[in-house]
């Protein structure tokens, strides 16, 4: 049974039912799950003392295209608009492969956990022909990286036609 105590915590802010936000509290946390916010210093496995820092609840990012990752900042598509921007940037995106697709992955996601989001949810919809597992292997490093990651397979409903 792991335990965490976080005490002296400057400012908790729940998002409960209520916006309640605590100061100069300490948290217990065991296996995973918040067991008793208050005054106490309960007994736990290990101490981490917050006093002057402010906790709230992991942000989630709902819709992200963690591929897009490296091609974000390319200056030739920067004034682009969507159709002609998605035309030149899949010459780019058509030689994705796991490699890619880790490195990319790690990035977002990194970039993510730095700013307290502690979920994400991508929207992968480019499998070049011959490629397989990428999203499995997005799911391989959101596990390296300790976030929660939920995906979903996208799709285009434009064509050059």
């Amino acid at each position: 049974m792991a335990s965490l105590l976080i005490e002296n915590i400057g400012t908790l802010v729940t998002c409960d039912d209520f916006d309640t936000v605590y100061y100069d509290v300490n948290m217990r946390i065991e296996n995973g799950q918040i067991s008793y916010i208050g005054d106490e210093a309960t007994p736990a496995d290990s101490t981490y003392d917050a006093k002057g820092m402010t906790m709230y609840p992991g942000l989630i990012n709902a819709h992200h295209h963690l591929y897009q990752i490296f091609s974000r900042n390319l200056p030739e598509v920067q004034n682009m608009e969507l159709f002609e921007w998605l035309t030149t940037l899949y010459e780019i995106w058509k030689n994705l492969d796991r490699n890619v697709i880790r490195s990319t992955s790690l990035v977002g996601m990194g970039e993510f956990l730095k700013t307290g989001c502690t979920t994400c949810f991508d929207h992968h919809y480019v499998f070049p022909h011959g490629t397989d597992l990428l999203i499995d292997t997005q799911f391989e490093a959101a596990s390296e990286l300790g976030i929660r990651m939920h995906a979903s397979r996208g799709s285009m409903s434009l064509s050059k036609k």
